[in-house]
């Protein structure tokens, strides 16, 4: 199923807001005074790497979700469906 033009534009602003900010961090990184060698340095790729994978999880998971909504209410109208008929048979 498709997704809404609204929600891929929300996900694209989103991510553009994600990129903006670990710009920002990495731009005070650099600007930082030298680290003490005793403190372990964040390894900014290693982090990139993490957030995108985690993104592209999230993305999975909301279409997922997109899915089963979708799949559950076909089946909340063919509920229905059934159950009208059912009544029907009764009143008959």
């Amino acid at each position: 199923m498709p997704r809404s033009p609204i929600y891929s534009a929300r996900r694209k602003i989103e991510a553009e807001d994600r990129k903006a900010e670990l710009a920002r961090v990495l731009l005070a990184q650099e600007d930082a005074p030298a680290p003490d060698s005793s403190v372990p340095v964040p390894d900014a790729a290693a982090d990139a790497a993490t957030i995108s994978s985690l993104e592209q999880d999230l993305a999975d998971a909301l279409g997922n979700l997109e899915i089963v909504l979708h799949d559950r209410d076909q089946l909340s109208v063919k509920c229905r469906a059934a159950v009208a008929q059912r009544d029907q048979a009764i009143m008959t």
